[in-house]
């Protein structure tokens, strides 16, 4: 499971959350031996055959006649493929704020930038932060518009110029959910979640009533 704001985010931070080792979407250590044969074919390599695609020239026309994959959903991808490009172009440091922004903003985690820049994570973080770009927290609209939603279910997200919470007591406390959110995992998810939460809420009466 994976929330953002556009598509390309949401596919590169699902691909991450897989735990498989993989980078998102591109920069992985894959290679295939019979392309087409891959497109064809559907398997769970299908995907990462459809950016390496992409990459080598076939349209997305092409694409979508030997997978029958939606093109909104190969135009998306290819907007991935051809920001890596793009990328590989520059350093880190000649990386201009607009692009280092637009990566973000297409679920480019900083180990892929690192990856394609050859630098460490953490230059690339320190670089980020200095550069002012920071992740916004939005709220997951759980009425669909229709009533103002008031459940803290929330998440980051690069797409987007201001919190959707004000961030202004010091006495706040956040509970942050351990590992990728899963199919099956919701009962162990809540349970902990909640549970931290109803023990935080009761130290605190604890603490005031001292």
């Amino acid at each position: 499971m994976a929330i953002g704001r556009s598509y390309e985010e949401v596919l590169q931070k699902a691909i991450r959350m897989l735990d498989l080792g993989l980078k998102g979407l591109v920069c992985n250590d894959r290679s295939f031996d019979n392309l087409d044969a891959e497109l064809t074919e559907p398997t769970e390599r299908r995907m990462f055959a459809i950016a390496e695609a992409i990459r080598t020239g076939y349209t997305v026309e092409r694409i979508h006649e030997m997978t029958h994959v939606d093109r909104w959903f190969l135009s998306k991808m290819k907007n991935i493929v051809e920001l890596w490009q793009l990328l590989k172009d520059y350093s880190l440091e000649a990386m201009s704020c607009e692009l280092f922004r637009e990566a973000k903003r297409m679920g480019f985690s900083d180990g892929q930038i690192a990856f394609i820049t050859s630098v460490s994570e953490g230059d690339v973080r320190k670089r980020r932060k200095k550069l002012g770009i920071t992740p916004c927290i939005k709220q997951i609209d759980t009425l669909a518009g229709e009533y103002p939603a008031s459940a803290n279910y929330l998440y980051l997200t690069y797409n987007g110029i201001a919190d959707d919470l004000e961030l202004n007591d010091k006495n706040q406390v956040v509970v942050i959910g351990g590992g990728a959110y899963r199919i099956g995992s919701s009962v162990e998810f809540d349970w902990c979640c909640v549970n931290t939460v109803l023990a935080l809420k009761k130290l605190w009466g604890t603490r005031r009533s001292c």
